[in-house]
């Protein structure tokens, strides 16, 4: 949730198009300061709690005076952004600036770009783990296959055993069957 027309919003494209060109994006402009900024928040809201596919929200304003910022620190707007169920970074301001919303939202950073990076920074985490949970499953299902492999192999050798002493009595009843039709014959 930002303006479209601030700064902000090039930012966090700017890091997205360099760092994650994969990732979905949802922008939901907003009016940031003044009388109408309350209502425009909520209707944002409103659009995030209908969508499914959200992950994370972040929400993001420049500085500006204390007045720019109020609508950021009323209880209505810590009670709207309670409603939202997934996790919000809230990137409203400068670093000197704290408003309401910072306490609501899951994260708090400085600027929007710090909010695209903390993404990014997550996201290296999480292909890291996901790289060593691929190298945990491929060395746990080689080593899966050697068992069974090595169990079929004795199993197999447990076959062929009873089976060759099978062959080898056929063997020996042809040819004890031999030596008695020639004995008889």
């Amino acid at each position: 949730i930002t303006s479209v027309d601030g700064a902000a919003l090039s930012d966090i494209l700017s890091v997205v198009r360099d760092e994650l060109p994969y990732l979905g994006i949802k922008i939901f402009p907003a009016v940031m300061q003044g009388k109408n900024a309350f209502e425009s928040l909520r209707n944002c809201v409103g659009q995030i709690l209908s969508h499914k596919d959200i992950d994370i929200l972040i929400i993001s304003r420049g500085g500006g005076s204390y007045e720019d910022l109020s609508v950021f620190n009323s209880e209505n707007i810590a009670n709207l952004f309670g409603l939202v169920q997934i996790p919000i970074i809230s990137a409203i301001g400068h670093a000197k600036d704290d408003v309401l919303l910072n306490h609501v939202a899951d994260f708090n950073v400085a600027t929007p770009t710090s909010a695209i990076q903390k993404i990014v920074a997550n996201k290296n985490k999480f292909e890291i783990k996901i790289r060593e949970l691929e190298n945990n499953l491929s060395n746990s299902i080689e080593r899966l296959l050697i068992r069974k492999t090595n169990e079929m192999e004795n199993v197999l050798a447990l076959i062929h055993t009873p089976l060759r002493k099978t062959e080898m009595h056929a063997l020996s009843l042809k040819t004890l069957e031999r030596r008695v039709s020639e004995v008889f014959s």
